[in-house]
């Protein structure tokens, strides 16, 4: 399982909403709090704490391009977890498909590569240019465009620094890969207001293998310093 973690932290963070400007918001309070009692009716067990703070992250980076106030409040009463079990049910199917995403991308920029890399084969002039070819230089402006990014945001919401340095003695490494995924990218969404985006800070250092490996940003804990349970 460790290996999939890898693609989870790598991908599609929140930790740039530390940096969205509420000013900015295209979404609406009002849209939030209709998005929240949908869900609500609809018998979601996850935490109040946990929904709102998903519904406010995932707000902070709608546009108007993505869709009117009552598009976003469908979008989020369709795609929020009700509970923990579809929740896990998402995260091994994101883990699966962004794995064979990398995978198979990396595999490809492997091959592309091998006649710059490789001995034995005649240099052409176009091979310094399918080596510069890129095939996710568009991933991250895919995942919005698709909302792939707004239903990670909204079902595994970002912490802050200090709620992970505080709690992360006790966290799992899939609580990790759940609540804080690294970005791929600082420049996230296609048209986001340049004061939302933020590159993300270093790894933390640790003696850990598994975290060296993993690379990973600690998640949220059942008892974090803000009170927020990590999935119920």
């Amino acid at each position: 399982m460790k290996k999939i973690y890898v693609f989870l932290t790598v991908f599609m963070s929140a930790i740039i909403m530390l940096n969205a400007n509420p000013s900015n918001r295209y979404i609406t309070e009002h849209s939030c709090s209709k998005a929240k009692a949908a869900i609500l009716r609809k018998g979601c067990t996850i935490s109040d704490k946990l929904i709102d703070r998903g519904l406010s992250q995932a707000a902070a980076f709608w546009t108007s391009a993505d869709g009117s106030q009552d598009e976003f409040v469908e979008f989020c009463t369709k795609n929020f977890c009700m509970n923990l079990e579809e929740k896990d049910q998402l995260f091994e199917r994101l883990c699966t498909n962004f794995e064979t995403i990398l995978g198979h991308n990396n595999r490809v920029t492997i091959e592309l590569l091998r006649p710059s890399h490789v001995k034995g084969y005649e240099s052409l002039p176009i091979d310094d240019i399918f080596g510069a070819y890129n095939g996710l230089a568009h991933f991250n402006a895919d995942m919005f465009s698709n909302k792939i990014a707004f239903i990670v945001i909204m079902n595994f919401p970002h912490f802050t620094l200090r709620e992970k340095v505080n709690n992360g003695e006790n966290w799992t490494i899939r609580q990790w890969a759940m609540y804080d995924w690294v970005m791929y990218s600082p420049t996230a969404h296609p048209h986001p207001p340049s004061s939302r985006l933020a590159p993300p800070p270093p790894p933390p250092k640790t003696t850990s293998p598994t975290t060296i490996y993993i690379w990973a940003w600690f998640g949220v804990t059942r008892t974090s310093v803000t009170g927020l349970p990590m999935c119920n």
